[in-house]
């Protein structure tokens, strides 16, 4: 089956960064007679549903009226939730400032997410840093 995803990836980001909006995660959903983009978002002040349907009202139609993408295109538009597993390095970076447990096969930190890279991610845990290499990161996810 053919994927449709770079263009529509192509056309969230476009309205996402006009709108101040970070893309987490895009996924593609082939129907029996539809075509979804399912997109999770977040900007630092979080995401509210007013958020979601901003988004939807301005991303939709432009979809939609792209010759390239099937006809029945729909859109699903979701925030992050509060414990979200955290599944690329690029995350690191969108959730910066945030509270995240990250897991290694030796220990596990709780703190909030600093700067990171395609190396490693900077943890701050009662005032003191703590540099994680991604490669060793078993898992990581938000929490409140």
């Amino acid at each position: 089956m053919r994927s449709y995803l770079p263009k529509a990836k192509e056309i969230v980001l476009e309205v996402l960064n006009k709108l101040g909006y970070s893309l987490v995660e895009i996924r593609e959903v082939f129907g029996r007679e539809d075509y979804l983009v399912s997109i999770v978002v977040w900007k630092s002040q979080g995401i509210k549903i007013d958020d979601c349907v901003k988004i939807t009202r301005a991303t939709l139609p432009k979809l939609q009226q792209d010759p390239s993408l099937p006809d029945y295109t729909r859109l699903e538009v979701a925030s992050p939730g509060i414990n979200r597993q955290l599944k690329n390095p690029s995350e690191f970076s969108v959730f910066k400032g945030r509270m995240a447990t990250v897991a290694t096969q030796e220990k596990s930190v709780t703190g909030m997410i600093g700067d990171s890279d395609e190396n490693a991610v900077l943890m701050e845990t009662d005032g003191i840093l703590t540099s994680i290499p991604l490669p060793q990161i078993k898992s990581a996810k938000l929490v409140d």
